[in-house]
């Protein structure tokens, strides 16, 4: 199966609805068993996805920031695992085995975005405050949630 660049957009498009579930409200649509689904209807194999969706639910069942601990991220995990396991024709034994490599690789670098990005905004916004510069710290509060977009198109 070959993807298009529609359905590549349509992923991208998942991956950030997936993340900005934390912007929102946490209303758990950013679940594999939902994102699957989403990804399935991109690249037209509901079936596999469901299939897929579940399988992943029951692997990353559990997972759960506990203080400045973050498990693997589930989000870019379960979307690209199941995206290259629809197009591969592999199944859950395709998906298994890519998803949790790239689950932790992209925690890897969600850590680098908010140790460095996220810590410059913070500063920024301190010195606005010391300034006195309300709109300077929203601006810092709304750069720093944007965030996401680039997170979602990176990860």
């Amino acid at each position: 199966m070959e993807v298009t660049i529609l359905q590549a957009v349509g992923i991208g498009l998942v991956a950030l609805f997936a993340y900005m579930v934390d912007t929102f409200a946490y209303a758990q649509w950013d679940r594999p068993i939902f994102t699957c689904l989403l990804v399935g209807l991109v690249l037209g194999d509901l079936e596999q996805a469901l299939i897929l969706g579940a399988n992943l639910e029951l692997l990353y069942m559990g997972t759960m920031s506990i203080g400045a601990a973050l498990p693997p991220d589930i989000y870019t995990g379960g979307i690209l695992g199941v995206a290259f396991a629809i197009v591969a024709g592999t199944g859950v034994e395709g998906a298994f085995p890519l998803c949790l490599p790239i689950a932790s690789l992209a925690l890897a670098v969600k850590q680098f975005l908010y140790t460095f990005f996220r810590g410059y905004c913070t500063h920024r916004a301190d010195h606005y405050a010391a300034l006195g510069d309300a709109d300077g710290v929203a601006r810092m509060h709304l750069f720093s949630l944007l965030m996401w977009i680039p997170m979602a198109i990176l990860v």
